[in-house]
């Protein structure tokens, strides 16, 4: 199929070598931009997450494009607990949506 002048091939990995089909997709650019290698100044270490004293949140986008947010805290959890669900509820999302915030 071909695709829309607006759409672009993403590699899911991030790694623009790595152009097995089962890496490509066809998204368009919003997408594409949300697929990008953690910046400099994230002190969690992972994309779309953000640790506060007392919480761990996650910012990620829905199949409708909205932004949305979702935290666990380390009072209720624990910082390992709270941490666990995040990842969690982080792969879930991913696998869900294809991309993180």
């Amino acid at each position: 199929n071909p695709h829309t002048s607006k759409e672009i091939v993403d590699h899911i990995d991030r790694n623009g070598l790595n152009n097995t089909k089962d890496n490509l997709r066809i998204v368009d650019t919003s997408i594409n931009n949300r697929n990008c290698n953690i910046r400099k100044d994230n002190k969690s270490g992972l994309r779309g997450i953000e640790e506060f004293p007392t919480r761990y949140r996650l910012y990620y986008y829905n199949d409708k494009k909205e932004k949305r947010t979702k935290s666990f805290s380390k009072l209720k959890y624990g910082d390992e607990g709270a941490r666990l669900l995040i990842l969690s509820f982080r792969e879930m999302v991913y696998k869900k949506f294809g991309y993180i915030a």
